[in-house]
């Protein structure tokens, strides 16, 4: 298939500068979720799962505003990014707490594999070593559920490459069955070559056009068809960091955006109500 990077990365930074310039899409974007926060904390009846449901839009709709602000050189965007990210993982964790304990259905991770996938490499890429009992905690889960890695044949390339990362990254055995090679598709060349570091920069190069061929639309869900996933390409700096990989970063459109040079540390911030509302949750299920 012939495609251009380039093209396809320069159509969804203008699509990101013609959000930044309505500033009504932005206020409902970010305000909506928090608002829904508030009231569910004003109700009587504890609203489990609408609380659940707010806070990982919140999450996401912060993440995308940081990578707008990134894009557009605005100092304040990593701090979104991984305040957003921050917010989705602690829901994550504490849906793992109630899959744990039986009150949720495991199924629940399979059928939100992909954003889990993003929040989990989001673990390696802003080194929070805190939080990595959750991977930890999530594949330990699927292994006494007797799920076996991936979950399904079903499963997009990225999330069952995202468990080969966490995999490796946790120095857990992955074994792989004839019929799962096949899921890995732009990836099967990192698989192969993993261990090769002479192959790192062609890893990343071909990880760098699978990403771009999935930001577009071809009547299916892609792994990267939305923001902020699309251009804040997770799954190479998770990647990059396992690698080990200290060269220069190979050219291509997607390597040299900003949003490819994290800061070396991070500010979590977020409205007072979405504070209250995680403390609120994590005192229902006793975390």
């Amino acid at each position: 298939m012939n495609f251009n990077p380039k093209k396809i990365i320069t159509r969804d930074i203008k699509s990101n500068a013609a959000r930044l310039d309505d500033e009504d899409l932005i206020e409902t974007l970010y305000d909506e979720p928090i608002q829904a926060i508030k009231k569910c904390l004003r109700k009587k009846v504890f609203p489990f799962d609408d609380l659940f449901d707010e806070l990982g839009f919140y999450g996401s709709y912060l993440a995308t505003q940081g990578v707008d602000f990134v894009l557009s050189n605005e100092e304040t965007g990593w701090d979104r990014i991984y305040s957003g990210w921050r917010c989705q993982l602690r829901e994550l964790h504490l849906r793992l707490k109630r899959i744990e304990s039986g009150d949720e259905p495991l199924e629940y991770l399979s059928e939100e594999s992909s954003e889990c996938a993003h929040i989990l490499a989001g673990c390696v890429v802003f080194g929070e070593h805190s939080f990595i009992k959750y991977p930890i905690s999530l594949l330990r889960c699927f292994s006494e559920k007797g799920i076996s890695i991936p979950l399904k044949n079903d499963f997009l390339p990225y999330e069952s490459f995202q468990l080969f990362m966490l995999a490796k990254y946790l120095e857990i055995p992955f074994k792989f069955k004839k019929s799962t090679k096949a899921q890995f598709k732009g990836y099967a060349k990192a698989v192969r070559d993993w261990d090769k570091p002479s192959k790192h920069a062609e890893i990343l190069l071909a990880m760098a056009d699978y990403h771009c061929k999935d930001m577009v639309d071809r009547d299916r869900m892609e792994e990267f068809l939305s923001s902020p996933y699309n251009l804040f390409p997770v799954e190479i700096l998770c990647a990059i960091k396992l690698l080990n990989f200290t060269d220069e970063l190979p050219e291509h459109p997607l390597l040299q955006l900003p949003t490819m040079k994290p800061p070396k540390s991070f500010t979590f911030r977020v409205e007072p109500s979405i504070q209250k509302g995680m403390q609120k949750l994590e005192e229902y299920l006793g975390v």
